[in-house]
């Protein structure tokens, strides 16, 4: 039988189509079960290459496909915002996402946090929702923590951190219930942690972290006290929500995102920078230095008449789209 893999770029190159990337990954688990040497190889690959652990080793669900559990398999879109979301994290900078409904930003995003948890010195990050219900219940794969949990669960155990206890001389293990309580995360062998905590006015004061990640941003009642309160918690701030309408909550992580630009955006994603101000699916732009609300007199529903590139609208505009500014 011949031995797998056969060349290096057969185990750097996962298959993004589904059906070619479970028998890779088939192949992939025949050889560190039945070559217990080469994991430590492959924990060193992941902890280099965040794309070839997602193609490689995560999995996601969907309750409404059968099978629900499917290899991670990103999209060429998906590569763009973990690049973007890396970029924005080394730099200190916020990002602000807008996408419609079923785009797997959240477990994009999520997956995100779990290796760099994993594998950064030092990481801490808090999650953030506008009740503690859709951030953490245990069963309901729709809460972060419990796809947190799901992720950790489908994960090989040699992937999973690890303590050494010295005085009993054992291996500490990795265990769920004991480092991923309620709304908590946390690794073994160092002080890396995800917390969860409820959008409210004071969201994040009490901590220091490396991201913020705020999930449904638009709709959080007490979503202008917690940007600022964030302001002196972390350095990055990830913002992930489908538009509700318009309003003070997008306009001010919108000037805040890009003070002074406007970021202008086809249904399809496409984004190019004016001087404007105003940004799509937006009339109003935040003055920062007043702290008021002003409405463009050029607006259109397709963006800013005079904000070049002007796209009038298509006639079967594409049913999805994600913007990251």
């Amino acid at each position: 039988m011949t031995s797998w893999p056969q060349s290096e770029t057969d185990l750097l190159s996962p298959p993004t189509n589904p059906l070619e990337n479970l028998r890779w990954r088939a192949q992939l688990t025949e050889r560190w079960m039945t070559t217990p040497d080469v994991r430590k190889s492959l924990l060193s690959l992941s902890a280099k290459n965040i794309l070839w652990t997602f193609n490689a080793l995560f999995w996601t669900k969907d309750p409404r496909k059968s099978p629900s559990e499917r290899p991670f398999c990103l999209y060429p879109y998906e590569v763009d915002l973990v690049h973007s979301l890396d970029q924005h994290l080394q730099a200190g900078k916020d990002v602000l996402i807008e996408k419609t409904r079923d785009m797997g930003v959240t477990w994009t995003m999520l997956g995100w946090l779990l290796w760099h948890w994993r594998f950064d010195p030092s990481f801490n990050a808090i999650v953030g929702s506008r009740l503690e219900d859709l951030i953490d219940e245990k069963g309901n794969l729709d809460t972060h923590f419990e796809r947190l949990r799901w992720l950790c669960r489908s994960l090989p155990s040699w992937w999973m951190p690890h303590k050494f206890d010295e005085a009993r001389h054992l291996a500490m293990a990795f265990s769920e219930s004991k480092h991923i309580p309620y709304m908590r995360l946390m690794r073994p062998e160092s002080d890396n942690t995800v917390v969860g905590e409820s959008v409210t006015e004071d969201f994040s004061r009490q901590g220091r972290y490396n991201v913020a990640f705020l999930d449904e941003f638009a709709v959080c009642e007490h979503a202008e006290g917690a940007w600022t309160a964030t302001a002196d918690s972390t350095p990055m701030r990830v913002v992930v929500s489908t538009p509700n309408g318009i309003g003070v909550n997008r306009a001010c992580v919108v000037a805040a995102c890009q003070p002074n630009q406007c970021a202008i955006g086809d249904p399809g994603g496409n984004i190019s920078s004016t001087a404007c101000g105003f940004t799509i699916g937006s009339q109003y732009a935040l003055n920062r230095t007043t702290g008021t609300l002003s409405r463009c007199t050029r607006w259109t529903r397709h963006g800013c008449r005079h904000c070049p590139p002007y796209r009038a609208p298509t006639a079967q505009p594409p049913s999805a789209w994600l913007i990251v500014v």
